[in-house]
This record gives structure tokens, C-alpha cells and sequence, in this order.
């Protein structure tokens, strides 16, 4: 049985007036920088709600754990 672990990336959504790159793109660079490391993207949410909308990205990335990471 493959044993997994996870890296979760929050990723803030730009606020009105401010001029910062977009938060689609921030996570685009993500996923391919972590790509590299051996990581792929399994999910993207949108956790924190208000009223406003969301307020940050969840990136979770996944990659197969080296052998002896789990080992009891």
C-alpha cells in the first residue's frame, strides 16, 4: 500500500484597491514550483467565506512519502 503526504498552501485573494498579482496565477506558480519537487496538486478550496467572498485559496499537494517517512 502507497502512503501519501500533503502540503497545504493558503494562498489570500486580493483585497479591493490593492495591486498584487492575482491569486489564480500565484497558484499556477505554485503548482509548478512544487511540481518540480516531486508534488501534484490534488485540490484547490475555497475555506474562509464572508461576506466579501472567500478570502484565501487552500492548495493541498500530494506526493507519494519516502519509504521510512511512516515507518513505526
Amino acid at each position: 500500500m502507497n502512503n501519501y503526504e500533503y502540503k497545504f498552501v493558503e494562498v489570500p485573494t486580493a483585497q479591493a484597491g490593492e495591486n498584487t498579482e492575482s491569486p489564480l496565477k500565484v497558484i499556477a506558480q505554485i503548482i509548478t514550483v512544487e511540481s518540480k519537487a516531486g508534488w501534484r496538486l490534488k485540490q484547490i478550496l475555497e475555506p474562509r467565506m464572508s461576506v466579501y467572498g472567500a478570502n484565501s485559496y487552500l492548495v493541498i499537494l500530494e506526493r507519494e512519502a519516502r519509504q521510512n517517512h511512516f515507518a513505526n
